[in-house]
Parts: C-alpha cells; structure tokens; sequence
C-alpha cells in the first residue's frame, strides 16, 4: 500500500468538495436508489434547480430530489437506506446531522452550519416529510476550475475513490477527537460482519479497533483481535497509523496467519519442551554463536550444575570450564591441553564426529556426543553408561571366568552354535586339534571346518559325517559318543552333546593305551575298522 497516495485519497475524499459545491465526500458504501418512487399526487416537489440540493426524505426513503441533490447521491454507491447514504455523504460536513434529525419531528424546523463554514443546512418538518435544503456559501470563490484541468481534476477524484473502494485491507480516517469521518468499503465490510446486527448500516459506522495507542506509536504496527457477532471466531490485524493535521489515517492487515503459526510454533517448542524435559540424557545445544540457547533438567542433574548459571546462556567454552571445576570432565594432563581439547571437541561435534566416553573421578562414565545443527548450531548429548559399562565389565569377568575354568580341564571342548560356528574352546583343545584360540573368538571357525581338521589327523571313519547331521538336526536330539584313532596311532572317546539355544558340545579324551575302553553303546551300523560309534538314547 502506497502510504502517500492513501493519504491522498483520505484527504480528497473527507476534506472537501472539488469541481461542484454538491460533491459531498466519503466512500461510505451505501445503497438504494437516487430517487424515491413517488408521485407527484402525494408528496411535495423537492424544489427547484435554483434552490440546489434538495432532498425529500420521508422515514429512510429518498421521496424527491433535485439535480443536484441525484449528483450528490450519485457519488456514493453501495448497499444501505436512502437515508443512510445522505448521511454519508454530508457527515464529514455536518458531523452532528444524524442526532439532529433524529430530533426534526418534535422541533420541526432546525438550521445546522458546516464544521468548516462552508455551508449550511436547513431541516424543515411537515406531515411526516423532512425537506433538507444544502446551502453553499461564497459559491464564487468556492467553485472549483473548469474545463480540463477541472475534468482531470474529477478524473482523478473518481480513480483514487476507486481504488479506495476496492482495497481490500481496511483503511479509516478520524478526526482529531477520535471520530471515525471516512472509512472505505473493506472497513465497512468488516464492520458489518462483526455487527451483531448485520444490514443495519449507519454513519459514522463503530469503531472496530478500540485500546490502540497514539498514531504516533503505530509506525510499526500493533496487534488487535476482533470476534465475529454470532460464531465467535477470532480474528487478529495488525494496525499501523500516519499522523494527518486534523487527524490520523489508520490500516489494518490480517494476522491471521503469522498468529496461527506463532501458536504452532509455541506448541511445538512446549512440546519439545516437555519432551526434553522427560529424557534421562542431559541435552545442552549451543547456537551458532555458541552460546547455550536450551537445555533440560536432566543436564543439571547429570553434571550438578546449578541451574542458575545454566539460564545465563554461558558460552561453550564457559560451561566446558565449569564441568571441568566441577570434576565432571576427564583429567587433562595440564590446561593448555584442556583447551585444545575444547576445540577438538567444538570442530568434531561441529561436523557430526564428536563421541567419546568420559570416565570420571567419581566411578560414573559418560557417553557424550556431538551432533551438528542448522546455522551452525552444535548440540551436546551427555548419557550416564555407568550401569552399561559395570554390566559389561562383569559380564567380561564372568566369560573371563568361564574361560579359565574349562581351560583347567584335560578334555579338548569345543561349543558350536545353532548356525554352526566354533564359540567357544578350550587350551585343551588347541593343543590337540592345532586351532587358533583367537579364530575361535573371532568366529572364523566354523563346524565343517572342524570336521575337516578333524578328519585329517584320524583316520578315515563316518563318525564326523554323523556329527554333522546331528548339528544339523532340527528335532529332539540325544548325546552320543564314538570312538575314533588317531593316524599317530592314539586313541580318542568323544562325545557330542545338544546344549541350549540348538548349539552343540564336542568333548575329545585321549584313552590310555594300558586301561581298555568299555565299548560303547547303540553302536552304528556299517562302522568302519578305524572307529566305533555309539549313541546313548
């Protein structure tokens, strides 16, 4: 919106008249038809052409009127009574018009001067007619220029009157005092929908924006909310204002949306909020200027900082100082470490690299984080392991355990899992077979790797053919033994066991040369000479 050129329009429209002394002002939208429907058997004539503009008026209907008094109507469209559209065009001259007629039938006669002296208006009451006469004072030197500069005059009278019509962001201009003396047809659009009684238009039309400050400190604008009569909504403008001489000029843009989304915003940030607010991790995001610009309770509960010099907004650096007082961080070796250590940190986490275990003085361990942000803003993400990392430490005690025992037995044990890889052996073990310990725990290993071991250092029998169809059996399944030889000429009694979860235990003895072995059980068919093998049921 041009300010100047609406400022423009105010000032034509509500200042005065232009080419006619009958051009009354205003864009008051108003409606009905230039002249009443009556004839001339039953009302009097509004007068003659000399006498100006005269109007014939019976309750809110136009019943006669001059030429003039047409030209006068004829420059202020739209809907409303006849009346209500003489009220708008002579208003801004005669701001009290409207009391006075509502006074004309008990005082019958009454004469009323222009605010500016321009004129004056003679009331007149006679069988329920009211005859209003507009008089002009100093007609010479009050006509406008003619001929072209006159029609461009007009021209451009009509143009902005246009424009104003057909701005769809109210505009309203008042007077010094406060009073509404030019609206254009947005406002009065707006006016009736808030009304509690639509259709009933009068002049001047209410003031929608009540409790805004001075035009002078509107220069930026301040909200207002209106609620529509009936349905309730709510809808929010932002006004502005221009100081005029006499007055003010004021506009008003919808809000509407910027308030929808400033809820939304403030929901979703609420939220956040009390998402942030339920995590067991200690957050702390840190602005592009690195500065703390949020953080949750759990921060202050991690790391025992005060809550206090949190809320300060402290910088980076500041708060990795304070965690550092407070023994909350590693121990550096000396304080220009620490400090490289802060920019280490602050560039790691500032390209998503940053995530390291901190273990304190006081038994705890952290896992902190760094992740990157928009307008490079970095957030930090303390978790408290402690639990994790005990948890872990017994369980590696327990295996540690687990493994020294079964170290100590002379039996060679292996353990395969349901999908058939080595998980476990025995120093035992590797001696007898030559198998790495560490493939053992790296998994290399797997079931039909072992039965090729272990089928060259025997000689031939089907007992390792049997082993793996019984790891790969999917039914119920029965611990067995066989007895095999080695190609050096030593024997061996093994025994394979189902173990929990589908995996499977293969234990190897080596028999003593002088104590004979006990044949074993259920022995299998079509076995050949270098093996026996048995199954217990």
């Amino acid at each position: 919106m041009d300010w100047g050129l609406a400022g423009q329009i105010a000032t034509l429209l509500a200042g005065g008249a232009l080419a006619s002394s009958a051009i009354a002002l205003g864009t008051l939208r108003l409606a009905g038809p230039e002249r009443g429907k009556l004839s001339a058997g039953n009302a009097p004539a509004a007068g003659s052409e000399a006498e100006g503009a005269v109007f014939l008026l019976r309750g809110e209907e136009l019943l006669d009127a001059t030429a003039a008094g047409r030209l006068i109507l004829s420059r202020h469209p739209g809907a409303g009574s006849d009346l209500q559209r003489l009220l708008g065009a002579l208003s801004p001259r005669f701001p009290t018009l409207g009391a006075r007629l509502a006074e004309l039938s008990e005082r019958r006669r009454f004469d009323l001067a222009a605010a500016d002296g321009s004129a004056w208006l003679e009331a007149e009451w006679s069988d329920g007619v009211a005859r209003l006469r507009l008089v002009e004072l100093h007609r010479g030197a009050r006509r406008g220029p003619t001929g072209a500069m006159g029609a461009a005059l007009l021209a451009e009278l009509d143009e902005l009157r246009t424009v104003a019509r057909h701005t769809p962001v109210p505009i309203w201009r008042t007077t010094a005092d406060g009073r509404i003396s030019w609206a254009n047809a947005a406002y009065l659009d707006l006016a009736e929908r808030m009304s509690e009684a639509p259709g009933a238009a009068c002049w001047p039309p209410p003031v929608l924006f009540e409790g805004l400050g001075p035009a002078a400190t509107l220069a930026k604008g301040q909200r207002h909310p209106l609620t529509e009569a009936g349905t309730g909504r709510q809808f929010w403008y932002r006004c502005s204002a221009v100081e005029l001489a006499d007055g003010a000029l004021y506009t008003a843009l919808p809000e509407d949306r910027a308030v929808a989304a400033e809820r939304s915003l403030s929901k979703f940030v609420q939220t956040m909020s009390n998402t942030f607010a339920a995590l067991t991790v200690g957050l702390a995001i840190f602005d592009g200027r690195r500065v703390l610009s949020l953080f949750n309770p759990a921060l202050a509960e991690l790391t025992g900082l005060p809550v206090e010099f949190l809320a300060g907004r402290p910088t980076l650096h500041a708060f990795l100082d304070r965690l550092r007082d407070h023994r909350m961080t590693p121990e550096p070796r000396d304080y220009r470490s620490w400090r490289r250590n802060i920019a280490e940190l602050e560039a790691a986490a500032r390209d998503g690299a940053y995530s390291e275990i901190w273990p304190l003085v006081d038994g705890r361990t952290f896992r902190v984080d760094g992740r990157p942000h928009h307008d490079g803003a970095i957030a930090l993400v303390f978790e408290d392991i402690s639990s994790e990392v005990s948890l872990t430490r017994r369980f590696r005690a327990e295996i540690e355990t687990g493994q020294a025992v079964i170290d100590s037995l002379d039996e060679a044990i292996a353990v395969f899992s349901a999908a058939g890889i080595m998980t476990l052996a025995n120093r035992a073990y590797a001696r007898l077979w030559g198998s790495d310990p560490l493939a053992t725990l790296k998994g290399d290993i797997t079931l039909l790797d072992a039965t090729r071991t272990w089928n060259m250092a025997c000689v031939p029998t089907p007992v390792w053919g049997d082993v793996r169809d019984f790891a790969a059996g999917l039914g119920e399944r029965s611990a067995w033994s066989a007895e095999v030889r080695l190609r050096d000429g030593r024997r061996l009694q093994c025994r394979f066991e189902p173990i929990q979860g589908g995996a499977m235990l293969a234990g190897f003895r080596e028999l003593d040369a002088a104590v004979e072995a006990s044949p074993p059980r259920a022995a299998l068919e079509g076995i050949e000479a270098g093996g026996v093998a048995s199954r217990r049921a």
